[in-house]
């Protein structure tokens, strides 16, 4: 995804998605290698495998990763992308672990899955390993179970309880 922007809501005026920038790349690695047992892909990503990555993000249209900024500060990332016929989450990280943090992280999900849901209205999905302590705060912020595999478990976001927000996008240089 080649397009810098920042998606934004005015119920939450300190909190921001900004699309990632070759700048971004080692705190998504670090990130990423410090959660790694929360994710399939459980190996320590190098510079090299980072910058590969990167450059494979860029040439694909249907992928987001965002920088959750809250406060004026980088906090985590989560990605988004959209295959067939429905939307999935991905690389969904709390990179600072201070209680505003946290609560940063949950509206920037509800920011992101607005802003999925505005795009295309399909189905939102995320696999999550089962003993992944994340599951419950899917959970409490909107998903349900979808299905369960002998390695995680798949949830989708309950569109009939979820409140979508209107997203602005802010175009970024």
């Amino acid at each position: 995804m080649n397009n810098n922007f920042l998606v934004k809501n005015k119920r939450y005026p300190l909190l921001g998605l900004r699309t990632i920038s070759e700048s971004d790349q080692e705190n998504l690695r670090t990130w990423k290698n410090a959660n790694r047992n929360r994710f399939f892909f459980q190996g320590i990503i190098s510079n090299e495998d980072q910058q590969k990555w990167f450059r494979s993000y860029l040439g694909d249209a249907n992928d987001y990763m965002f920088i959750v900024i809250s406060q004026g500060t980088d906090t985590g990332c989560m990605g988004l992308h959209h295959r067939e016929d429905r939307w999935e989450i991905w690389n969904v990280i709390r990179g600072r672990h201070e209680q505003s943090c946290k609560d940063a992280m949950w509206k920037a999900l509800h920011l992101m899955c607005s802003f999925a849901l505005q795009k295309d209205n399909s189905g939102i999905h995320a696999k999550i390993l089962l003993d992944n302590p994340a599951i419950d705060w899917y959970y409490r912020n909107g998903f349900k179970l979808f299905a369960t595999h002998s390695d995680c478990l798949e949830i989708t976001l309950d569109k009939e309880k979820f409140s979508k927000i209107a997203v602005d996008i802010e175009q970024l240089a």
